[in-house]
């Protein structure tokens, strides 16, 4: 019989290729060692990628996809009022971060050796816009007289404040190197709830 396709694979692939980066570097990721650590031949994921960068490319994109739906869900499971709103967004954020540490650093600290541009940048760029509307949209709901605040750099400040909490927990910054993943998100959380007080407070938000 012929075999069946794995329809995860290319998920898999994703994955794997991340935590090679993680634990060798670019240099230490190759198309065969992603090939034994999946479990399939190297034919399999030339068969999907034309070459390692075109690997690393997807599987920024491909993380960035997880990243973005997952906050999308936060959004829209949130409670009534930009408060809660803000709140699970900015909840979603940490906890798929410190959660999946080395598609983390691959989206955001790994230099890759082909940077994007124009309308791949964009695509890239789909976190932070939707922190971005998010903002708009509970920005508008203010009462009448509400101080000006700009969309676009609210997202920055959360975007920073966010990352910050990320990168410093899974590189054993923030609690220490051994740390377990529950530490990890139990400080994560209770940074994110000090943080979104200080902004809904700072912006008028209710």
């Amino acid at each position: 019989m012929p075999r069946v396709a794995d329809p995860d694979l290319a998920d898999k692939i994703v994955r794997v290729t991340a935590e090679m980066l993680e634990q060798h570097g670019i240099d230490g990721v190759t198309m065969r060692g992603v090939a034994a650590a999946v479990g399939c031949s190297a034919t399999t994921i030339y068969q999907r990628f034309e070459s390692k960068d075109a690997l690393l490319d997807h599987a920024v994109v491909r993380g960035l996809e997880w990243f973005v739906q997952v906050q999308e869900e936060a959004d829209a499971t949130a409670g009534p009022g930009g408060r809660a709103r803000v709140s699970a967004m900015a909840h979603g954020y940490v906890a798929w971060g410190l959660r999946n540490p080395a598609m983390y650093r691959l989206m955001f600290e790994q230099r890759l050796p082909t940077p994007a541009a124009g309308a791949e940048l964009q695509r890239r760029r789909r976190g932070w816009e939707l922190q971005r509307d998010l903002l708009a949209d509970v920005l508008a709901a203010r009462p009448a007289g509400a101080i000006e605040v700009d969309p676009a750099q609210a997202a920055d400040v959360i975007f920073v404040a966010l990352h910050g909490i990320v990168s410093l927990a899974i590189s054993g910054r923030l609690l220490g190197p051994m740390a377990t993943a529950e530490q990890w998100l139990a400080r994560g959380n209770a940074l994110v709830d000090a943080l979104v007080a200080q902004w809904v407070g700072a912006w008028g938000i209710e």
